[in-house]
């Protein structure tokens, strides 16, 4: 993982960071990880790039310049131009390959690993202590919206729409 991460930052060539993508595609499934949860970890991190990728793509002006489509709004004019779809396109493949390397080590590494690891660096102790006190404290904070939502659920919170949404009130305000 750390060796992809190193090839995605140091040769950002589009064949090295398709191949980064393609071997860290091949461990998560040589590990047994199902392609449809591998799917929906990248919902995120899709969702991101396509939000940040536009705002990449697109050039924001006060007068007109070269671009290949572009239109005015309001005093400003927004165009896309070539070298902010190149910019745009590198930043899509370098993103996919390290984001894949994320999800590789996400998904096939426990979290007492890493964080064992990271003890063994000098002055990432704390940030481990730190890392393992977040993890614990996300399963508490599940457990206790479960307890809530199966309360709720036992005293028909949920029996039609306005309780529906009453009840996820709730929920959200007291966790």
């Amino acid at each position: 993982c750390g060796g992809g991460l190193c090839l995605t930052l140091a040769l950002p060539r589009p064949a090295v960071l398709a191949a980064v993508f393609l071997v860290m595609h091949a461990v998560m499934l040589a590990a047994r990880i199902p392609p449809r949860y591998i799917l929906r970890l990248w919902l995120g991190p899709l969702a991101f790039l396509a939000v940040g990728l536009v705002s990449v793509a697109v050039s924001v002006g006060n007068d007109s310049f070269t671009a290949m489509a572009g239109f005015r709004v309001g005093p400003l004019y927004l165009a896309v131009t070539v070298a902010g779809l190149q910019t745009a396109r590198d930043t899509l493949f370098r993103s996919v390959a390290a984001v894949s390397c994320l999800l590789m080590l996400a998904t096939t590494t426990p979290v007492a690993s890493l964080v064992a690891y990271t003890s063994r660096i000098p002055g990432l102790r704390p940030v481990g202590e730190i890392a393992i006190l977040t993890y614990r404290f996300i399963f508490v904070f599940l457990a206790a919206a479960a307890q809530i939502y199966t309360a709720q659920q036992s005293r028909l919170g949920y029996a039609d729409t306005r309780r529906s949404l009453r009840s996820l009130a709730m929920l959200a305000a007291n966790v």
